[in-house]
């Protein structure tokens, strides 16, 4: 009876492949004749070096850079699809985001344990902090519409940009204007009468482009109380606009205009128990971000010179029961300057004649001259040096300097 169930198995194994040999001659012949356009894993890929600008505020090298940095690019932000840039933020190593309460209630973000108001935010170089709110921005206001890249530096930054970046700086960045035409558009909608609305133009010519983003959110909320029903609610339009020009090939002029409005509804805490009690309060905020800038190449871009001015421009309101509390506006009006210069390898201009002196002359050494020795020692450093000995002449080593 084994036997019989022995070789009832080895049929059916010796059937099945049999059966499986066409099915692999189909796979070898796609994989042969496979579309010579389509990437294959073991296809060698063109790498493409990520540079970073907050790190020193010129473009570098990602691998060159000192200090840690985390980036989180368009892609991985269209993926996300979160509303809020604070959500996309708690996906970084080191930065800690702490709400108070519902969608609207105040957002903080720390980096590296340090406090709200030690991490310098930039939103295309301005910055974004506000000048009465404790020096710090309320995250809960930032949507992540029109938003193409982020750049988190963590650890002091003080040297670069001050004394509010002691615990790191997030640099957050618009989409840039492209050649021809290009739009994307969203809409949302959900529980608690939750509505998002979004969209994003973008186009121009090599000479002149501009980008406009439209961001939308609103919602009914729930109530942070837990013996209340009153809801606390949150609205906020977010509106930018970026626009650069190149009148010639070492002039580029760029304008930069960003305007938040939004309003929050939120309860209040007792301070004796602690707890959250249903409370109507309200806050109105309104903030206005703008920047011009120009700069100008030279030398081949090898001087870069920059001249911008920035304002923020905030205005918070709070109510009770829709009476007028109080209010806080602020200002900040910065101008700069920034020029640099790469300087070019102190090698570079005499090395290839001093290769060509190299090849083309030598030494009479007499001393040498009755040992007949015709060998090469090759040194293994950048380009090619070495000692030849031979009948009457040496060359001279100078590995170190090529």
């Amino acid at each position: 009876m084994r036997r019989l169930l022995k070789g009832a198995f080895a049929s059916c194994v010796l059937c099945c492949v049999l059966a499986s040999k066409p099915l692999l001659a189909q796979e070898s012949l796609s994989i042969e004749g496979r579309d010579p356009m389509m990437a294959q894993p073991d296809e060698p890929k063109a790498a493409l070096e990520e540079l970073i600008i907050t790190g020193t505020r010129e473009p570098v090298a990602k691998n060159l850079l000192g200090a840690s940095v985390s980036v989180i690019d368009g892609a991985r932000i269209e993926a996300r699809q979160v509303p809020l840039l604070s959500d996309i933020l708690r996906d970084v190593p080191g930065v800690s985001v702490s709400p108070t309460g519902p969608l609207g209630s105040q957002t903080q973000i720390r980096i590296r344990g340090a406090e709200g108001n030690q991490t310098l935010v930039l939103i295309d170089g301005i910055e974004a902090t506000d000048p009465v709110g404790n020096f710090e921005l309320d995250f809960a206001d930032v949507l992540t519409t029109g938003i193409e890249r982020i750049e988190v530096i963590k650890g002091a930054q003080s040297a670069l940009y001050g004394s509010e970046a002691i615990g790191g700086v997030i640099s957050i960045l618009t989409k840039e204007p492209v050649e021809g035409f290009d739009m994307e558009a969203l809409a949302e909608g959900g529980s608690f009468g939750t509505a998002r609305l979004g969209t994003t133009f973008a186009g121009g010519t090599k000479r002149l482009g501009a980008t406009v983003s439209v961001g939308y959110l609103n919602t009914d909320g729930v109530s942070a109380s837990p013996s209340g029903d009153e809801r606390d609610g949150y609205e906020n339009l977010t509106l930018s606009a970026k626009i650069k020009a190149q009148p010639t090939d070492q002039l580029r002029l760029g304008l930069v205009l960003r305007r938040v409005s939004a309003d929050s509804e939120f309860d209040q805490q007792d301070f004796a128990t602690g707890q959250i009690v249903d409370a109507d309060l309200d806050r109105s905020f309104d903030a206005f971000y703008g920047q011009a800038d120009a700069r100008l190449d030279l030398f081949d871009e090898r001087w870069r010179q920059r001249v911008w001015a920035a304002l923020t421009d905030t205005d918070s309101d709070n109510f009770t029961q829709s009476q007028f509390t109080n209010s806080f506006e602020g200002q900040r009006l910065k101008f700069g300057y920034q020029s640099s210069f790469a300087l070019p390898s102190p090698m570079s201009p005499w090395r290839s004649s001093m290769k060509s002196w190299i090849s083309n002359r030598s030494m009479p050494i007499s001393m040498i001259h009755p040992i007949r020795i015709r060998k090469m020692i090759k040194a293994r450093s950048s380009g090619k040096c070495a000692v030849m000995f031979g009948r009457g002449f040496i060359s001279p080593l100078v590995c170190a300097m090529i």
